[in-house]
């Protein structure tokens, strides 16, 4: 929709997830077609804004896409990935992934509770048991890892022995299960548009509730323009928004993360 004052246009972009045109590209990137094409021409003064950012607080904390949906563990030390189980894509706190690797665990016929993972509030570290002697936790490639305070390779005792007996084990580092405390808005149109996440792209931000599943609304009391001159003498058929958080890491969309309302000045 559009309208003119001054021989100035304003067209209001309204991309909804829930829509035909909406395609997402992964690494929190998602791509609206724009039907019709926005035609600018050469010389025009052309800017935008956020005026919306409606979005349903589900982003996932272990997926395939992110490459840590796999909990490896073995009663063989020549062979620290003997067992997997495989998590659905989600977001998790420590009780309900401890919850899905036990049903994994189970699948697979070992003993139910066999490991839990729980949350240690004094330290904010997660603490691994292991209910019998002669197994081993492998924090290895397409884990979680990073998510519970381990690194890389780390396993469950410390040192690659299996245990002994029943064990219990802090992880050596913070949990980052809560870390999304910002979500930024980029946007492909902008002249400073660095695609990668550099600060001239975004448009607009917004804070996520602890409501895991809420969907929430940021519409700012002023807009703020962004500079698009580059779009000057172009046809603009599509448009690609990359939602990362506070440190610059894309956030990992679902299918349906709401939408985002953009108006264009030219």
């Amino acid at each position: 929709m559009a309208s003119s004052s001054n021989e100035e246009i304003l067209a209001v972009l309204f991309m909804n997830s829930a829509n035909a045109q909406y395609t997402n590209l992964g690494a929190g990137v998602a791509q609206f077609a724009m039907e019709p094409a926005l035609q600018f021409h050469q010389g025009q003064r052309i800017k935008l804004a956020m005026s919306q950012f409606s979005f349903t607080n589900w982003f996932m904390n272990i997926s395939a896409a992110l490459g840590n949906n796999l909990f490896t563990y073995t009663d063989d030390i020549l062979n620290l990935t003997k067992y997997s189980v495989t998590i659905s894509d989600g977001s998790y706190s420590v009780d309900e992934l401890s919850q899905a690797i036990n049903v994994g665990v189970l699948n697979n016929s070992h003993t139910d509770g066999l490991f839990v993972l729980s949350p240690d509030y004094a330290s904010n570290r997660v603490l691994v048991s292991i209910s019998a002697a002669g197994w081993l936790v492998n924090w290895g490639v397409g884990t979680s890892y990073l998510l519970n305070g381990f690194a890389l390779a780390d396993t469950v005792p410390v040192g690659g022995a299996l245990t002994l007996a029943a064990y219990s084990e802090l992880a050596p580092n913070v949990a980052t299960y809560n870390n999304i405390t910002n979500l930024y808005v980029h946007c492909s149109l902008t002249a400073n548009s660095n695609f990668s996440g550099r600060n001239g792209s975004v448009i607009g931000s917004a804070i996520p509730t602890s409501n895991i599943g809420s969907i929430q609304s940021s519409e700012p009391n002023n807009l703020v323009w962004i500079d698009a001159s580059q779009l000057s003498g172009s046809t603009v058929s599509s448009v690609q928004i990359n939602i990362r958080d506070q440190s610059g890491n894309d956030v990992v969309l679902s299918d349906h993360f709401g939408c985002v309302v953009m108006i264009v000045s030219y």
